[in-house]
């Protein structure tokens, strides 16, 4: 992989890794943002559903949203997971 840098000449090896790890660790900032997120959006499916149910409604369409939620999830866990295990065996 070859970068260049701001000056136009080619950066060392050391500076490649550097921007490779801070570039990845926004990766897993983001990640981290987005689970966040998608544990506020399961919690709130979830009082919807319980609202639904208690009401007497059909929550057949949220529960469906809500094992959609779960699933993106877990992707967002398996990437935070993969990137971490990245970020520990970079030199």
């Amino acid at each position: 992989m070859q970068c260049i840098g701001i000056n136009g000449e080619q950066n060392s090896w050391l500076e490649q890794r550097i921007i490779a790890d801070i570039a990845m660790k926004a990766k897993l900032q983001k990640t981290e943002a987005d689970i966040a997120l998608g544990e506020r959006h399961i919690w709130d499916q979830r009082a919807r559903i319980l609202r639904l149910e208690q009401k007497g409604a059909d929550a057949a369409l949220a529960k469906e949203l809500l094992n959609t939620f779960l699933q993106i999830q877990q992707l967002h866990q398996y990437r935070r997971n993969q990137l971490e295990r990245e970020l520990a065996a970079s030199p």
